[in-house]
């Protein structure tokens, strides 16, 4: 069934399967702030209001991998080419799930959904810091939110007053004017005086607004979750952080750090983290694991919608198992492509990043797409909608760590067998038994290496390492394929994606070319079906084969013998940059 688009009138019911739709494309960060709170806390009823950005972060772009319109259905970037991979997603859910769709403004929003909103929090949008500059209110992005979460409140200034007049129909019951100089001063006031009545299940970290800090909220307000905008950074990894030649040095303070251990502190262990936030990827991987939690990169609106949208299917392994007895080998190259950034909230919410599951080219051979137990444990509609539209060549592997992301060495030992069985759980439910790790490593209480036996507890069964060692190893009967074609494209200067696939190819014939008419087993991670299917092209099919993450650890293991001896060598010219973990 089409999905229906409809206008709204002033005297209508809300049915259970209509979506008020408001698009924000043109607001500014106050407007931005009303409408997350206003989102999240209608939503708490049901799936009514769905917001489109009109690609506020750089990821809900159609083609940002510049593959080209060619790459897509007919018309597709042309229509999305505003509203972005939400807008092909929002018509994607409204067909499965027969929603109708009614575009409002904020102002008729107001007056159709109140019952959910007890009053008004008034804030001034702009205040003078401590030296006297005018600033932006610094609470916005922590103090106001989570205040507005709790109290069941929507955030104004009182220019936002003069401009809906729906927002008549509410009473001002907190006035927040005036109440703050600085950023912390906002953060420890909300620290002291609404942390405790916040959920201890996670918290929610602002980034900026490019990245949709403020519209990721939705979520945290719909569970009244605590909001905050601090540094990536504890007190016990300072020295690492900083290490960072990335990070300047005078980013932090340790007041900064202390406030940041109290807010992770309230959540129970493994909890998460939502979002993303200053202190580089190096520091929002390691500070998490330090407090018993896991990070999701949230970045992206609708986190509220989505949660409510009720699932078809009730098995959520993933549809395509390879049966390993009936893998054959070859003396061939074995190559298995891998998506990045699946493990995250944001590529769930975006279609796998750009539209990429909307490609001509995803389909025509096999694609691994990275997925996270977490992220699907938190919204079943999502994995319903990917495992109910992919092809017989669409795989799925878990990426980062296994359960949201984290660097599982700065995890305290007493919580290591912990995550391992929520992985191993995970792998049971959605049928996973692949995993992608960075920055891996393990240690007990006496410094000992113990990341092969904890990976054993998880039940997987094949890993992959962005490593520049290049072969595959073994530990406890468990292949481990290393690779330092990760990002490849990203390091090639050339104009087109159609050029980087042939210079990728050829180092990778070159490669087969000095390892000999032997088996070989890669991976690629990072790209489009498009750049994936251009790379194919170059590839000699007597001495190449593309298969799934599944069919080249078995592989791997019924060679094991021979292939333990091999090691490849790639000619890439460029960096990646310094969170490259082969450099790191």
């Amino acid at each position: 069934m089409t999905n229906q688009v409809t206008n709204i009138s002033k005297n209508e019911t809300m049915n259970s399967n209509t979506v008020l739709v408001i698009k924000c494309g043109d607001y500014d960060v106050y407007e931005r702030t009303l409408v997350t709170v206003f989102q999240g806390l209608v939503n708490r009823s049901g799936p009514n209001v769905f917001i489109l950005s009109e690609k506020t972060s750089w990821i809900n772009t159609v083609d940002r991998q510049n593959d080209g319109a060619q790459s897509y259905p007919e018309g597709f970037c042309g229509r999305y080419d505003v509203t972005g991979t939400e807008g092909a997603m929002l018509d994607d859910f409204a067909e499965k799930y027969n929603l109708e769709l009614k575009y409002v403004t904020l102002n008729e929003a107001l007056m159709f959904c109140c019952e959910n909103i007890r009053g008004l929090i008034e804030y001034d949008a702009v205040v003078k810091d401590e030296n006297g500059e005018l600033v932006e209110n610094p609470a916005r992005t922590n103090a106001i939110i989570t205040a507005s979460g709790i109290y069941d409140c929507l955030p104004v200034t009182p220019e936002l007053l003069k401009k809906y007049p729906a927002l008549e129909n509410f009473e001002v019951v907190m006035d927040m004017r005036g109440k703050f100089l600085s950023r912390l001063q906002a953060t420890q006031w909300a620290v002291d005086n609404l942390l405790e009545k916040c959920s201890t299940k996670f918290v929610s970290s602002y980034f900026y607004e490019g990245e949709n800090g403020t519209l990721q909220n939705d979520y945290a307000v719909m569970n009244s979750a605590f909001c905050y905008e601090l540094a990536a950074i504890a007190p016990e990894i300072m020295e690492h952080v900083l290490a960072d030649p990335a990070i300047s040095k005078d980013s932090f303070d340790l007041k900064e750090a202390e406030l940041l251990d109290k807010i992770l502190n309230h959540v129970e262990d493994f909890g998460f983290v939502w979002g993303w936030g200053k202190g580089g990827e190096n520091g929002q991987a390691s500070v998490t694991p330090l407090h018993g939690l896991e990070l999701v990169c949230a970045n992206m609106p609708n986190g509220s919608f989505y949660v409510q949208i009720k699932p078809e299917r009730t098995d959520f392994r993933q549809p395509n198992r390879i049966d390993k007895d009936k893998v054959k080998v070859d003396n061939k190259f074995y190559i298995a492509f891998m998506t990045n950034e699946g493990d995250s909230y944001k590529a769930m919410a975006s279609l796998q990043n750009y539209a990429s599951w909307k490609q001509n080219a995803r389909g025509k051979f096999p694609i691994n797409w990275g997925i996270d137990p977490l992220v699907l444990d938190l919204f079943p509609s999502i994995a319903d909608y990917y495992f109910s539209s992919a092809t017989k060549n669409d795989y799925f592997f878990f990426a980062a760590a296994g359960y949201g992301y984290i660097h599982p060495d700065y995890l305290p030992v007493h919580l290591q067998n912990g995550y391992a069985d929520l992985i191993k759980a995970g792998g049971i439910k959605y049928g996973v038994d692949n995993v992608d790790i960075w920055w891996f490593s393990m240690h007990d209480e006496n410094g000992n290496e113990v990341q092969w036996d904890w990976l054993a507890k998880t039940g997987m069964r094949g890993l992959t390492l962005w490593n520049a060692s290049n072969r595959t190893d073994f530990h406890n009967d468990i292949p481990v394929i290393n690779s330092s074609l990760y990002y490849a494209d990203y390091k090639i200067q050339a104009e087109t994606n159609v050029k980087k696939a042939e210079i990728i190819a050829h180092s990778l014939i070159n490669a087969r070319k000095n390892i000999g008419n032997h088996t070989y087993c890669t991976v690629y991670y990072g790209g489009s079906p498009e750049l994936f299917s251009n790379i194919i092209k170059n590839l000699p099919e007597e001495e190449f084969e593309v298969v799934s993450l599944q069919e080249l650890f078995a592989v791997a293991e019924k060679s094991r013998e021979s292939i333990v001896s091999l090691t490849a060598e790639y000619d890439l010219s460029g960096s990646v940059g310094a969170w490259d973990p082969t450099t790191a």
